[in-house]
């Protein structure tokens, strides 16, 4: 089965220690939750953890395309009926 998430963005930064990774769900005709998560390596080796949730209404899934080609997916807007 498909993961219900999609990815749209995921960065690191090994030399700091940190990494964020940006996935979105789609709920149809209604809109996308959105979850950020983050985690930064501390000084002593151990990690701290974080993660945001939140809904954005009136949005939907589209394609993310850089120089005609599809690199990925982002939020786009939708018109209400």
């Amino acid at each position: 089965m498909d993961s219900l998430w999609v990815n749209l963005e995921d960065k690191s930064d090994a030399d700091n220690g940190i990494s964020m990774i940006t996935q979105a769900m789609e709920i149809e005709n209604v809109g996308c939750v959105v979850k950020v998560h983050t985690s930064v390596r501390n000084a002593d080796d151990s990690y701290t953890i974080s993660e945001s949730t939140a809904f954005v209404p009136w949005t939907k899934l589209g394609d993310r395309v850089e120089e005609e080609i599809t690199v990925g997916k982002k939020l786009v807007p939708f018109q209400k009926f």
